[in-house]
């Protein structure tokens, strides 16, 4: 692997673990707070903050690296990945929206990744490699009754469910194929899509009816690398086809259905937005690492880097600016994450 290739991605076993999962932002489902990982000097612990900037609160301060938080969908749990020093294995803990109350819901000896709530908030999508090849699990909130999902044939990553908690779509590896497999949870039926033969496909999201959903993909070839281009797609379920939306995009990453009519991407650190009906593309921000859409889809909170780190990642967060912003790129603010308030 180039030595490149780890400013975009970390490798586990067969899996491409996005770096930017050290940065991810995610909305509370009534939009008022933020949850994101901060990387400081020593370890990696997950904040919150309020939508106005105010209230900056650290709520993990233990020995472990924390990362990837989201919310329940009832706002009041947040799910989280958890990794003692050294090589011990990633876990999936929830913890209560202040900090209070960590629990290990997987506990075991392997690495366990993407923690997925339902939308109901009743089921938890992950993916581990408890089975020796890392596999699509549905648990328990409280993490019993685990159930394997997908082929132990295959590697599979990085589940999303359908707006009505009906399918769990994925990331297959079907060497040398990267595909999706779509996954009907009440029959258990899995569908493979290899929907562009040769690439490297990526689910972004499902339309709010959950009738489409976006995609994007790039050589396969140039899955371990960054020196790729990417092309943005949106696929109809019932037609079964995929139309379009934009190509050969420099360094994408961040790709969002903003809205049923508008995606959002970063593309070489530069925030866009595109209108899928007309293709017109706008830049609405630069210096960008890390993008959410807000859950009323009429603001954007973003990372910036400061502009002499563009063309590099620095792990260290406390140099970023997070900010909020319209749909559009106007009436941005940014706060101060100088400041931190301890749980």
């Amino acid at each position: 692997m180039p030595i490149r290739s780890l400013s975009r991605f970390l490798l586990s076993g067969a899996v491409l673990i996005p770096v930017t999962a050290w940065c991810q932002i995610r909305w509370s489902p009534d939009g008022s707070q933020l949850v994101f990982s901060k990387k400081g000097h020593d370890r990696t612990q997950i904040c919150a903050i309020n939508k106005d900037g105010s209230q900056f609160t650290r709520l993990t301060s233990d020995d472990t690296d924390n990362f990837e938080p989201s919310f329940s969908p009832n706002g009041q749990k947040i799910i989280f990945i958890s990794q003692a020093t050294g090589n011990a294995p990633r876990q999936v803990y929830t913890m209560n929206k202040d900090g209070s109350n960590p629990i290990n819901l997987t506990k075991s000896l392997v690495n366990e990744f993407d923690p997925r709530w339902s939308p109901k908030g009743d089921k938890i999508a992950i993916h581990s490699d408890r089975d020796g090849t890392a596999q699509i699990y549905l648990m328990d909130t409280d993490g019993t009754n685990p159930m394997r999902m997908t082929d132990l044939a295959f590697n599979n990553s990085f589940p999303m469910w359908s707006p009505d908690g009906s399918q769990i779509i994925c990331k297959t590896v079907r060497v040398p194929n990267f595909v999706l497999t779509l996954i009907d949870l009440k029959t258990k039926a899995l569908q493979p899509l290899d929907l562009q033969p040769g690439f490297a496909c990526t689910v972004d999201g499902f339309s709010s009816g959950g009738d489409h959903f976006l995609y994007h993909c790039f050589d396969a070839r140039d899955a371990y690398t960054v020196e790729n281009t990417t092309s943005i797609y949106l696929y109809d379920l019932h037609k079964n086809e995929s139309t379009i939306i934009k190509t050969r995009i420099e360094r994408c990453r961040d790709v969002r259905l903003a809205n049923d009519s508008t995606v959002i991407y970063i593309s070489d650190y530069n925030l866009y937005s595109l209108n899928m009906a007309t293709g017109k593309v706008k830049k609405i921000h630069k210096d960008v690492m890390s993008a959410e859409v807000s859950p009323d889809k009429q603001s954007i909170a973003v990372f910036n880097v400061e502009e002499s780190d563009v063309g590099r990642f620095r792990m260290n967060v406390e140099g970023y600016k997070f900010g909020i912003m319209r749909l559009d790129g106007s009436d941005y603010h940014q706060y101060d994450l100088s400041i931190i308030k301890n749980k």
